[in-house]
């Protein structure tokens, strides 16, 4: 993996790009820790995957060593475990 940091005082917005072949856990991982920044969670749900703000969440759990972010209509899976979660915020 290589790392590219270009400071531009010019530049009016951080912008984040990732090349890759493909989409791998690894690379979904590095989204998910990118998007805490905002205050979003990534999570599954029938195969999509869907931006969650973390204030719409009610709880998370470990079930069967899968991870389960509720809200109070929905629930997802996250490809994080819940200590990973926890270290996030």
């Amino acid at each position: 993996m290589k790392v590219e940091i270009i400071v531009d005082d010019k530049a009016e917005d951080l912008h984040v790009l990732v090349t890759c072949r493909r989409l791998t856990p690894e690379i979904e991982k590095l989204m998910e820790m990118l998007r805490m920044m905002d205050r979003q969670l990534t999570a599954r749900k029938n195969g999509e995957i869907y931006l969650v703000d973390i204030s719409e969440v009610i709880y998370i759990e470990s079930v069967e060593r899968k991870c389960f972010v509720y809200t109070s209509t929905e629930v997802y899976e996250s490809d994080f475990r819940l200590y990973e979660l926890d270290n996030m915020k």
